[in-house]
């Protein structure tokens, strides 16, 4: 398996490189929760480019179905898969090396992958091995680590809960899960071989920094006093919620209705 030069991602198009955060700066603007951002688990599906550059595909529910997981470089497993994308995102900047999503064939046969069809052979970049030892070779981890992941998950599958990270306890996991799974449509076992594995990378679909502005939108200075005639709203501002994630949309709502307030207030400084 070929491994990526490195274990992060983008979900922005290349052409995207921080032009209002340069704008803001360069204008006198206070800035606020540039360490932040709008986390995703991504992979790489190599020679898949936009304008040039490699393209990422995000995992979303992928991570909430049955018979499979995610494990660290050392093959063991350091989240709930099911959370969601924001979290797993965070867990995965505690770790220093590339994470793996492992599944089996009957996970292949039965739901989607990006960049794998459910008919054939999946493609070479894609790691596989007749036995977990073999796969666990694949991906550099260690054998008996994973064949020991791989059972206390199975085991977890047989009793219907997760001991480890409860996975599949809340609604959210459950919706994400095989409705048709009982009594957990987030649990299923690894136990058909061949396994697979690709690479998980750390990625991010947005900011959440940028110049802090007023209700209007209006970009403040490091004094309080706002900047003439300039706005900013949406993931091009300095998000409220720090690190929390509300829920998938949020950025849309937050951008439209401080765009509107904006452009509300522009209108009333232009006349």
């Amino acid at each position: 398996m070929r491994r990526s030069a490195h274990w992060r991602a983008s979900g922005a198009p290349p052409t995207n490189t921080g032009d209002g955060l340069r704008i803001a700066t360069e204008a006198g603007a206070r800035t606020d929760n540039l360490a932040e951002g709008w986390w995703m688990p991504m992979l790489a599906i190599p020679g898949e480019t936009l304008l040039g550059e490699q393209f990422y595909r995000s995992l979303i529910r992928e991570r909430g179905l049955p018979r499979q997981i995610m494990v660290n470089a050392a093959g063991r497993r350091f989240v709930n898969e099911a959370l969601p994308y924001n979290e797993i995102g965070k867990a995965l900047h505690t770790q220093d090396a590339p994470a793996f999503l492992i599944f089996d064939d009957d996970y292949l046969s039965r739901y989607p992958m990006p960049g794998i069809s459910l008919n054939g052979l999946p493609p070479a970049w894609v790691a596989s091995g007749a036995t977990l030892a073999e796969l666990a070779r694949r991906i550099g981890a260690d054998p008996a680590a994973l064949a020991s992941t791989v059972g206390r998950w199975n085991e977890s599958c047989a009793a219907g809960a997760d001991p480890e990270f409860g996975r599949g306890q809340d609604a959210y996991q459950r919706f994400c899960g095989d409705p048709e799974v009982r009594p957990n449509p987030s649990l299923g076992p690894l136990d058909r071989p061949p396994y697979y594995a690709v690479e998980v990378l750390a990625g991010t679909i947005g900011t959440k920094g940028g110049p802090v502005t007023d209700i209007n939108g209006v970009v403040q200075r490091a004094d309080g006093s706002p900047v003439p005639g300039l706005y900013a709203a949406g993931n091009a501002a300095a998000f409220w919620t720090a690190d929390g994630y509300p829920g998938p949309g949020a950025t849309l709502a937050v951008g439209m209705t401080m765009g509107y307030r904006a452009g509300r207030h522009a209108a009333v400084i232009v006349r």
